[in-house]
């Protein structure tokens, strides 16, 4: 995109955002309801996630009894104990008898006793660790035994550990944090068979041992029989080994237990944290809320001007149509003095009272002469064309021109309804054939000695508009030469064909509403005029608020509007 494309985006953009912010009464509707759902949105959501995470707090019923555990770990250190210590004093009370030459026929030397006492202790010792290992088949287990006074000197055991290390870190190294990976699987299965040969290599070390241990007999040394019972140490031995083994158990289940209530409590520290930190104060949540509704709102009206496209100015609305704008309407504020004349504060409220603006917007279409026999205001807003066309018939009467304004408006009456003056009857029911168009014209004051004449649109029941058109555009005609200047007001309605009469005998002014008017709306109006060959003079923009007209539908229109000024329909015309 080239830098001058890319400035027309930009400056493309910056049009309808400020469209956007000319549309307050669309950003008010859609940011009150954003509001309103953003506050139930940010009080709902907190409070779901306070009952989220309060259910993450663990019960009482997933808590271990670590008490309980560690209570028995102590009556399993005083078992051990008290079995160890019954059999040091079984082992000084043989080792005593030894030293005294005691021994019983058919005993074992004090050496015999001392050696299957180890022999003993070492097949025991395998048995546990064997045992843990097979129960837990993890790189740990596997290695203690490894490491045990009996494996440690053995080099296939050493090397094998040396393998089990080594695999360790080759798996270490593979960083699988999830899922499936076939390389951590086939390393794991090596460090399994790893384990299993160490297994192996434990049993066929305590056969070894058991094999000896039972080789060993009475000594031919022994001498003579003796009175003196003989000290069994193997029972206090294997007795101690099982005390050995429950106090094992009861460490490893309260080193479990704890560490299952160490997860527990950073479990509920976390769910408290989360808790605490989806509470905010009240005024917080609702400037969140507020803030959010203005983004929203913003985001949805741009959306829809995204859309839909509207006129954000004069300049662009001179783009769209290929044609001058001519007036600029911006409300503005009367002169005091214009506040204090008795026949101003009579006029209706809808002729400007600081008529400068249409003064020059008729002074651009009337001649040298100030004549300007007919112009036709055209647009897609029938209530700011019916005020561009109102005070155009204002500035032309106070211009000292007799003045005609003909409302060809028959959906909304906006003339009609802009000066509160009767709908009927008017230029349906003159081109029905029922009613004269005198029988018609309204006076109304536009300012000290001005008036001008006015004529209804009328409600009568007519054919297909386009069909009358013709029919219409001669009674305008006819009606046109007993008057210097006939305005005539035709937006683009539904069953509004004023525009294409004025298309033919007039020139026509298309009246823009500033950010409300379609781009599309505007060059469609655009190509249909240009279609009929109308002479288009201009655009009039309006670019200040919208106009505070009561438009008045068809059933009140069929009923008749009521006047506030009941004998208008009296009075004569300035013709």
């Amino acid at each position: 995109m080239t830098t001058g494309a890319k400035e027309r985006r930009d400056s493309w953009m910056r049009r309808r955002a400020r469209n956007v912010y000319r549309r307050p009464v669309l950003l008010v509707a859609v940011g009150s309801g954003a509001f309103a759902l953003w506050v139930i949105a940010l009080v709902q959501i907190p409070r779901s996630v306070r009952r989220a995470a309060l259910a993450m707090v663990p019960t009482a019923a997933e808590r271990p009894d670590t008490v309980a555990m560690a209570r028995q770990r102590d009556r399993a250190v005083a078992e051990l104990a008290a079995g160890e210590g019954r059999l040091a004093r079984a082992r000084a009370v043989a080792v005593a008898r030894a030293r005294a030459g005691v021994a019983p026929t058919g005993a074992l030397t004090r050496r015999e006793m001392e050696r299957r006492d180890s022999l003993q202790a070492a097949a025991a010792q395998l048995e546990r660790l064997r045992s843990r290992a097979a129960a837990a088949p993890l790189p740990t287990s596997y290695r203690a035994l490894a490491e045990s006074t009996v494996l440690r000197g053995d080099p296939n055991v050493t090397a094998l550990v040396d393998s089990l290390a080594a695999l360790e870190r080759q798996r270490g190294q593979t960083g699988v944090t999830g899922g499936v990976d076939s390389a951590f699987v086939a390393i794991t299965a090596r460090l399994n068979d790893v384990g299993a040969a160490i297994e192996q290599a434990a049993v066929a070390k305590r056969e070894s041992i058991v094999a000896e241990e039972s080789a060993i007999t009475p000594s031919s040394r022994s001498r003579a029989p003796s009175a003196a019972p003989a000290v069994d140490t193997a029972q206090l031995l294997a007795a101690r080994d099982s005390l050995e083994r429950r106090r094992s158990d009861a460490e490893d289940r309260l080193a479990t237990g704890r560490a299952t209530m160490r997860t527990l409590d950073a479990r509920e520290a976390q769910a408290r944290d989360a808790a605490a930190a989806a509470f905010a104060p009240a005024p917080v949540l609702l400037a969140a809320a507020g803030v959010l509704a203005v983004a929203t709102a913003f985001l949805a009206a741009l959306g829809v001007e995204l859309r839909t496209p509207r006129v954000s100015g004069a300049r662009e609305a001179a783009s769209v149509a290929g044609v001058p704008v001519l007036l600029t309407v911006q409300r503005r504020r009367a002169g005091p003095e214009r506040s204090r004349r008795e026949a101003d504060l009579e006029l209706p409220h809808i002729i400007d009272q600081a008529p400068e603006n249409y003064r020059f917007l008729f002074s651009q279409l009337a001649s040298r002469g100030l004549d300007l026999p007919r112009a036709a205001l055209a647009g897609d807003d029938a209530a700011v064309t019916a005020m561009v066309a109102i005070n155009l018939a204002a500035a032309a009467a106070r211009e000292a021109r007799t003045t005609l304004l003909i409302d060809s408006d028959f959906d909304t009456h906006a003339v009609s309804s802009a000066l509160r003056l009767p709908v009927t009857p008017g230029v349906a029911e003159v081109v029905a054939g029922g009613v004269r168009w005198p029988e018609t014209l309204i006076p109304t004051i536009v300012g000290r000695g001005r008036a001008m004449d006015i004529m209804p649109a009328g409600v009568a029941e007519l054919p297909d508009l386009s069909e009358v058109a013709d029919t219409f555009a001669g009674e305008l005609e006819h009606i046109a030469r007993r008057y210097d200047t006939v305005i005539l007001n035709a937006p683009a309605g539904r069953r509004t064909t004023g525009w294409i009469v004025g298309a033919r005998v007039a020139p026509v002014i298309v009246c823009v509403h500033s950010a409300h008017t379609p781009i599309a709306v505007l060059r469609a109006l655009d190509l249909a005029l240009s279609a009929r060959d109308a002479r288009i003079r201009g655009l009039v923009v309006w670019d200040a608020e919208p106009p505070d007209v009561p438009l008045v539908g068809m059933d009140m229109g069929r009923s008749g509007a009521t006047s506030d000024r009941p004998d208008a329909a009296q009075r004569g015309t300035t013709a």
